[in-house]
């Protein structure tokens, strides 16, 4: 079985991600980016974020843009975004267990898929 990383498509949308951060051109909002982080983090184990292209990719690509890589000082102002999204949606999972309509029709926009299934 072939690994996404290995996988053309993959190999190829994740090159122009990382050209677009090498020339310094934001192609992924910061606000995206956070959410993208922030679902990880609260709702992360579900297979989609390690199976789609579009998604893993622009993890990456927030993942260095601003420097929550492993060992690294994140950038603070985005950390302070991440936080505050992880706080909503933490705050939705405990009551509703869902997430915030808002990120999951982002999500169903971005990438085809969305997690509250009602």
């Amino acid at each position: 079985m072939e690994s996404l990383l290995d996988n053309p498509q993959f190999r190829q949308r994740e090159a122009m991600y990382d050209s677009a951060l090498a020339a310094g051109l934001p192609i992924v909002s910061r606000d995206v980016c956070a959410i993208i982080c922030a679902m990880l983090l609260v709702w992360g184990n579900h297979e989609m974020f390690t199976h789609h292209h579009r998604l893993v990719c622009e993890l990456r690509y927030a993942q260095k843009r601003f420097h929550v890589e492993g060992g690294e000082s994140p950038d603070a102002e985005f950390a302070a975004i991440l936080q505050s999204y992880v706080s909503q949606l933490q705050l939705v999972q405990d009551r509703e267990n869902r997430v915030p309509d808002h990120i999951d029709a982002m999500f169903q926009e971005r990438y085809g898929f969305h997690f509250n299934k009602d």
